[in-house]
């Protein structure tokens, strides 16, 4: 029996033709992964598209004709928080790369330069990284709602000594607030 190919559902954003070219030919490239590419050229369409909740991951080619700079980064982002966003940028614009880091996405590539093998690898990093920081955002809810729960004193404290967490029996009893002890040695 064969196995399944796997499949990420990647929407690309790119009003720039040849562009959208040349990322559908490297993602077609692409062996063991089946991309499929739902292609947009405008934002506003793109974000319809994040609603359904069935893509995977957004690559984003900049600039793109109806936004200004990194906003559309922003508005992925902020629509679809889980879903993890690769920008694209132009041959010498490292710069924008960096600031789209900083404005919410995963990773960028420079267009000039995509490999199958590379974009495979930033959007298959991208997931992983996403899903990682998922799974430890609900370890941290419920190591939260457990510190808060449990009914004696419970401080936590870090390898260095210093006083990280405690809960809100801790806090009756000391009749400190978390702000004034948290980061202080114990």
């Amino acid at each position: 029996m064969a196995m399944a190919v796997p499949r990420i559902r990647v929407l690309l954003v790119g009003d720039n033709p040849e562009d959208v070219r040349l990322i559908r030919d490297a993602l077609a490239e692409i062996t063991g992964i089946r991309f499929d590419v739902e292609q947009t050229q405008r934002l506003s369409i793109g974000l319809a598209h994040l609603a359904t909740g069935r893509i995977d991951a957004v690559l984003i080619s900049l600039p793109l004709s109806d936004t200004q700079g990194l906003e559309a980064v922003k508005q992925v982002t902020a629509q679809a928080p889980d879903v993890p966003c690769v920008v694209l940028t132009g041959r010498n614009d490292e710069p924008m790369g960096l600031r789209a880091l900083q404005a919410g996405a995963e990773d960028y590539l420079v267009k000039g330069a995509i490999q199958p093998r590379v974009l495979k690898r930033a959007l298959q990093s991208a997931i992983e990284r996403r899903r990682t920081a998922e799974e430890l955002r609900k370890v941290y809810l419920q190591t939260e709602e457990l510190l808060t729960s449990i009914s004696s004193i419970l401080i936590r404290v870090s390898p260095e000594g210093r006083i990280t967490q405690w809960n809100v029996v801790a806090q009756a009893t000391f009749g400190l607030t978390p702000a004034s002890v948290v980061g202080q040695p114990l």
